[in-house]
């Protein structure tokens, strides 16, 4: 067995084992490469024979060298000339593997591998037609994206190096939980990749960096405000109540609020988006819609980015953002703003709510009830300006200190084990019982608050909700989940005909 590099050249052509480098690309690993072996089924799987208490190695067929002990198993990907080899610290039956660092890259025939980082593999990938044709700029498009998400979590992790461990061991508020999803979709090529945010928007705007800002205030005329709310107060009545609400909100300017304007809060960032806009200039040189700033509290971005929190505030507001995350850009479109009024009216206004609250206590829903959007010329909504507002719980100290974003508890850790493990093992130390025994037991009250109102509210009631990781939230004052809570109601369909 060769390779083509000295040990010496090895070392000082790569990261070293534990930097901040090589915590982003072997996050980014797994989020890559979990997301392809689900896609495509083009791999094998190759589980190690021991050796020693120190190594391992794989079956006759793929003749590697001997691997350390933590290699659990191998994934073998065929390539032209030779296999891409991938090996696991832990192999998942959900999914959800672990990769180490570095890859190899091995030619059977000739007996010969040689060591490749994460973005050569990638790069290796996606050469094979194998996996999918495109043109070539498609291909260093997707490729771009996938180098600038690796950029983005590695920017992440030295800007929360001092907290990080906090961020996987210690109490954490609703708010905190939200602001730290570090890597972000556990399933996907590019889970940090994003468009039009420069580095100092980031910092301000997107979650995983903690902060907070202001809302940027405009007042609008009635006329020009395409608004509904399914509430028991109208739209306008609920942004001038948000206003007044804030204990930091200027009481003079909502004096100075026209009888026939309505109170606009826009994202920051967004409301910049807006003033470029030729037809928005001229609403303001009109004084049709008029532009107060930066006022009141901090509010901050939740996991979505797009949806924002604020603990004094009644409602969570969701925005439009002319931003591309992941792989679109993240406008409202009015059909997804309806199914919001649709559920708060499910919940709050109909006899399956009511059959459904009873049937499942400790299962919330966080409705959306209201929404508007500026009037465009052609008198449609403009989509870069919706407005949505959603329930907000979690305003009260019992509910903020005990609710956690389930996504935050499951995500990777760089430098050792997830937040959920890590909770684990301190309920086996504070109930002095076996971590196997825990891990059951929390699991168990998992299904029966979580997987079981969710099953049945589709197949009684007739309500599906599109729930995964980072719309879930739990409440776990005891510190097992008992209380579920669902957002994000753009992933909701109501059948009228349960089955």
């Amino acid at each position: 067995m060769t390779s083509d590099s000295t040990s010496a050249e090895k070392s000082a052509s790569r990261p070293l084992k534990n930097s901040i480098r090589m915590q982003a690309e072997r996050l980014s690993a797994n989020c890559f490469f979990n997301a392809l072996l689900r896609e495509w089924q083009g791999w094998s799987l190759h589980r190690m024979t021991k050796l020693s208490e120190k190594t391992k190695t794989t079956s006759a067929y793929l003749d590697l060298p001997n691997l350390p002990s933590e290699v659990e198993a191998v994934i073998s990907f065929p390539m032209t000339e030779a296999s891409l080899v991938i090996c696991l610290s832990h192999f998942s039956i959900s999914g959800r593997h672990q990769c180490i660092l570095p890859f190899l890259f091995f030619n059977k025939e000739k007996k010969h591998y040689r060591e490749v980082s994460f973005t050569e593999a990638v790069e290796l990938v996606v050469k094979e037609d194998v996996l999918w044709k495109s043109d070539s700029t498609s291909k260093h498009l997707f490729l771009n994206r996938v180098f600038i998400s690796i950029d983005n979590i590695e920017a992440t992790l030295h800007y929360r190096e001092d907290n990080l461990v906090s961020v996987f061991n210690d109490s954490v508020t609703f708010q905190a939980s939200e602001q730290s999803l570090i890597t972000g979709h556990s399933v996907h090529p590019t889970p940090k990749s994003r468009e039009q945010f420069s580095l100092k928007d980031a910092e301000l705007y997107m979650p995983e960096y903690g902060n907070s800002f202001k809302l940027h205030w405009f007042s609008i005329q009635d006329s020009l405000l395409i608004a509904d709310s399914v509430h028991s107060l109208s739209f306008k009545s609920l942004t001038r109540s948000l206003a007044e609400e804030d204990t930091q909100f200027s009481q003079s300017l909502l004096n100075d609020i026209p009888s026939d304007h309505t109170l606009l809060p826009a994202h920051p960032w967004q409301a910049q988006r807006w003033l470029e806009n030729e037809y928005i200039q001229s609403l303001l040189r009109d004084h049709r819609l008029n532009d107060f700033g930066l006022h009141g509290s901090g509010w901050c971005a939740t996991s979505s980015v797009r949806a924002i929190h604020s603990n004094h505030a009644s409602f969570m507001l969701k925005y439009s953002l002319s931003v591309k995350l992941t792989n679109s850009i993240r406008h409202l479109l009015p059909k997804e703003v309806i199914r919001g009024k649709e559920i708060h009216q499910v919940k709050y206004q109909s006899v399956i709510g009511s059959q459904l609250k009873k049937a499942y206590p400790n299962f919330d829903i966080l409705t959306e009830p209201a929404h508007a959007a500026i009037k465009g010329e052609d008198g449609e909504p403009l989509p870069e300006t919706m407005i949505v507002f959603r329930e907000n719980p979690f305003n009260n100290e019992i509910s903020n200190q005990s609710t956690e974003l389930l996504a935050s508890l499951t995500q990777d850790n760089p430098t050792g084990e997830s937040r959920l493990v890590n909770h684990m093992r301190r309920l086996a130390a504070e109930e002095n019982l076996a971590l196997d025994v825990i891990v059951r037991k929390w699991f168990q009250k998992y299904l029966a608050s979580v997987v079981e109102p969710l099953l049945g509210s589709q197949s009684n009631f007739g309500l599906l909700f599109g729930a995964h990781q980072q719309n879930l939230l739990l409440g776990m004052s005891s510190g097992y989940p008992e209380k579920v809570y669902f957002r994000d109601c753009q992933g909701t369909a109501i059948w009228l005909e349960p089955y």
